[in-house]
């Protein structure tokens, strides 16, 4: 969920953003599907990862697989929210939810994080903009074969907000596998 709060049509932002900016007091209310990135450092049992990242050479648009949902505007009406690929590159994310390192419990596989931020492309942390959150998650007990976890799961919440009153929720699930061997 986003709301856009008063003096978001007075902000320095790119073209192709400002083109697609609700007006004051809208409220986006959607869905979003995303790469899941995560690295696991058995050694020294920590995990970190980043969801909607690109990374090096990697196509913008399977990265962002969805985004899906409605633009409620001030005066009641509404209209579909759909992605616009082509923000989410290297320099400009629509949405990426980084999952700060975090420590894995040795014995059961869990892990929990308070060091979540969220990036979005309408409002660069450039502008004020802060962001807090947690996440935690669990590997599976059955090995890949180098011995290591072959899938881990886990939730994660947070929120941003910037002084000019914008606010925006994101709570989700993530899956990632063991990538195949030499894909890195």
């Amino acid at each position: 969920t986003t709301y856009y709060g008063p003096g978001w049509q007075a902000l320095p932002l790119p073209p192709e953003i400002a083109a697609n900016l609700p007006p004051d007091g809208s409220t986006q209310v959607g869905i979003f599907r995303a790469t899941a990135d995560l690295t696991a450092d058995f050694a020294t049992q920590t995990i970190a990862g980043c969801l909607g990242c690109l990374r090096p050479g990697e196509d913008p648009q399977q990265v962002l697989f969805e985004l899906v949902g409605e633009i409620r505007y001030p005066d009641g009406s509404h209209r579909p929210l759909q992605a616009v690929p082509s923000l989410n590159t290297p320099e400009a994310a629509w949405l990426r939810v980084r999952l700060g390192e975090t420590t894995i419990h040795p014995q059961t596989g869990t892990f929990t994080g308070h060091g979540l931020t969220i990036e979005s492309a309408y409002m660069p942390a450039e502008t004020g903009s802060t962001s807090s959150g947690r996440w935690h998650g669990q590997f599976s007990n059955r090995p890949d074969a180098t011995g290591n976890p072959r899938l881990v799961g886990g939730a994660f919440s947070g929120e941003w907000d910037n002084p000019v009153g914008g606010l925006q929720t994101v709570i989700g699930t993530f899956v990632a596998t063991t990538p195949p061997a030499g894909d890195h």
